[in-house]
């Protein structure tokens, strides 16, 4: 199967096979291999920064989510692949920011949505949720409050 993302025009137009998977819609469950086949190769660690740039956080708060040292992560060049289990949570992440950004509408919204204290979480901040998939599952449904119009 040829990956879309590798798709020499795909990535030039993005600057990155990661952005392009970023900000492109792929058809129902397309995303899903997409994601499969990224985490199970290996993400470049140049994605850390554009993720972090899209969520309005910076490289050392994307570090601790990836369960790693800052420093550790800048040790790495920028296209060096990162390993299976920080790509496989830096794509979580990704998956997260994508479905935040259809919700509330766009990736500057998202920055914000993040740093607010919200009610839904006893006035914490949904940043402070990205650190574990279960946090993430937590964010998960008040977005789809939110969706659905439901107070969240």
């Amino acid at each position: 199967m040829k990956n879309l993302v590798e798709e020499p025009a795909l990535a030039y137009n993005y600057g990155s096979p990661f952005k392009a998977l970023l900000l492109n819609s792929y058809p129902e469950g397309k995303s899903d291999e997409l994601f499969m086949e990224y985490s199970r190769n290996g993400i470049q660690k140049s994605s850390i920064k554009i993720l972090a740039e899209y969520m309005g956080l910076n490289q050392e708060t994307m570090s601790t989510f990836l369960h790693s040292s800052f420093r550790n992560i800048q040790r790495k060049s920028d296209d060096e692949l990162l390993d299976k289990s920080k790509s496989e949570r830096l794509l979580e992440l990704t998956a997260f920011a994508k479905k935040a950004v259809e919700v509330l509408g766009s990736s500057e919204a998202l920055a914000i949505w993040l740093q607010s204290s919200l009610p839904a979480l006893s006035f914490k901040k949904p940043v402070e949720y990205l650190d574990t998939s279960f946090g993430l599952n937590i964010l998960y449904d008040i977005l789809g409050r939110i969706e659905h119009g439901i107070h969240a």
